[in-house]
């Protein structure tokens, strides 16, 4: 697999705050987004990343429209994905696990407190060979390897 040089894996709590105006660390996201435009870094998302994005988008859509998931809440979701996929070098890539992967997950939870979710981008930063990640959740400060861009 391809290992990413002056790249940053994009955590879902970045990924929301960049593409919903009204949260608290979207000017700061903002800013993050320039700065990694200006240095042509390489932004790396997984469809883990994705998967988490799309059901927080899809809930804070189903509270505006509590009569559920209707057409214009689907152009919506699809909106906000287009847009997010415009940002600057950004990269899809899905990490390969194998077997012995996989079984590092748990030692990972416990090693640093992490959710699973948490644990599995962890993984995947290895995988990929990035170690700087985007990020407004404070568990990745505990990973040791990591440095976390602020």
């Amino acid at each position: 697999m391809k290992k990413y040089e002056n790249a940053v894996f994009l955590d879902s709590s970045f990924v929301i705050s960049s593409q919903i105006l009204n949260d608290l660390f979207n000017d700061k996201a903002a800013k993050l987004i320039s700065n990694f435009e200006n240095t042509k870094v390489i932004l790396i998302l997984v469809p883990l990343v994705l998967d988490e994005f799309w059901f927080t988008i899809n809930k804070a859509l189903k509270q505006m429209m509590p009569a559920g998931f209707n057409r214009k809440s689907l152009n919506r979701l699809s909106r906000v994905t287009e847009n997010l996929l415009l940002l600057p070098g950004l990269r899809i890539v899905n990490p390969i696990f194998k077997t012995t992967h996989v079984l590092d997950i748990p030692m990972i939870m416990a090693k640093y407190d992490l959710r699973p979710r948490d644990a599995l981008i962890v993984k995947s930063m290895e995988i990929l060979g990035v170690n700087k990640i985007a990020t407004f959740d404070s568990d990745f400060d505990r990973v040791k390897g990591i440095s976390v861009v602020k």
